[in-house]
């Protein structure tokens, strides 16, 4: 027999089983739901293969990089293979977002060095990014969001390292935006978060304190999946609306 009728036996098998379990009256909803889901992905995964003319050659694969080595401290990353992952996913139309991870920034130890590297790494990064993005016919339709869960203290400790701190900030990135080149946002000079005005953006001591919310209701009015998100209950209703997308108006610039 030929794999290729072994294979379509062994999933006719596995769909008559997941049938008849669903006949099963003692089945709970949580159950019902999630064999209901494993036969929708079963009937669909054909469409997930990548054409092979998207996958470039080995040679042209993103390898993971070591960034630094001393002691016990040893930053890898594999950035530019997420991002180049991402990209063919985007150019093949499975997929439509993604979320990419750059870690080694909790610099409670030896802050500067870790800082400065990865810093320069993700500078590197993004031009790949980008310019990846512009060979793959991509860069015109990309918006890239770029932050942290939370920064870095204001001060050094004993290991000369910075700990936690909740102000943060995000950079926000499209081709020919006519939004860019523009800050949003402020803090005094130890760091901490001053007030914002909710139309103009500038600076106003009874204003808003933006924080990743604010940001991120933003972005789906930009992107206009705001009330799709509400329908799936994850609106941001009790979030003021800022205009950070409003080339007219900034904190700066």
């Amino acid at each position: 027999m030929r794999p290729e009728a072994e294979i379509a036996i062994a999933q006719d098998l596995v769909a008559n089983e997941v049938n008849r379990i669903l006949l099963r009256p003692d089945l709970t909803p949580r159950q019902i739901e999630s064999l209901e889901r494993f036969r929708a992905s079963r009937e669909t995964r054909d469409s997930l293969a990548v054409p092979d003319e998207l996958i470039p050659p080995p040679d042209q694969f993103q390898q993971e990089a070591l960034l630094y080595q001393r002691g016990q401290i040893e930053l890898r990353s594999d950035l530019r293979q997420q991002m180049q992952s991402a990209l063919l996913v985007f150019k093949s139309g499975l997929g439509s977002s993604a979320d990419i991870m750059l870690g080694g920034f909790d610099s409670h130890n030896e802050n500067d060095i870790q800082q400065e590297v990865l810093y320069s790494h993700l500078a590197d990064a993004l031009f790949y990014f980008w310019d990846y993005a512009e060979e793959l016919g991509l860069a015109d339709r990309i918006l890239l969001v770029i932050g942290s869960d939370f920064g870095r203290t204001n001060y050094y400790n004993d290991g000369n390292g910075k700990d936690h701190w909740p102000i943060g900030s995000y950079m926000i990135m499209e081709k020919n935006a006519p939004w860019g080149n523009r800050v949003v946002g402020l803090t005094d000079e130890l760091h901490f978060a001053k007030g914002i005005d909710p139309q103009t953006l500038k600076e106003d001591p009874n204003g808003v304190y933006m924080t990743p919310s604010h940001v991120h209701k933003a972005i789906q009015q930009y992107m206009g999946f705001d009330r799709f998100a509400e329908d799936l209950g994850l609106g941001l209703d009790n979030v003021e609306s800022l205009p950070l997308f409003d080339p007219f108006k900034a904190t700066f610039g």
